[in-house]
């Protein structure tokens, strides 16, 4: 299913925003322009309605991006801190792409995709495949 909604994040990026997203890690960065554009323009009482159009698809974006680079898997863990969230297991690490993009939307640059991305790298290279 986030496979779609990455597909659904392409079509959007183009035909909304005229930005072409490639699954690259470079690509990370046109997203994350996007959101930024979202996080300026949303009012406080929109983001309870963005909470169910924008995670899951630029997530799955995001998420089909990291599983593309590193492996992984999609799923939804039944317990723990992410239980009952998206999220994708990559070499032994648990991360939700759609939460990520949530923090984004709501925090601004302090939440950069760019900068969640370059930490992830670090974390997945020191980790067996």
């Amino acid at each position: 299913m986030m496979e779609v909604f990455a597909i659904d994040a392409v079509h959007a990026a183009k035909s909304s925003h005229g930005v072409e997203l490639d699954y690259s890690a470079k690509s990370v960065s046109a997203l994350d322009e996007i959101l930024d554009r979202a996080h300026k323009t949303l009012r406080l009482d929109d983001q309870e309605d963005m909470v169910f159009a924008f995670p899951d698809m630029w997530g799955g974006y995001l998420g089909e991006v990291i599983r593309r680079q590193w492996g992984g898997q999609w799923l939804i863990p039944t317990d723990g801190p992410l239980s009952g969230q998206i999220s994708l297991a990559v070499r032994g690490v648990l991360i939700s792409p759609p939460a990520q993009v949530l923090k984004r939307v709501r925090d601004g640059d302090s939440a950069s995709l760019c900068v969640y991305l370059a930490e992830l790298e670090r974390t997945f290279s020191s980790r067996p495949e």
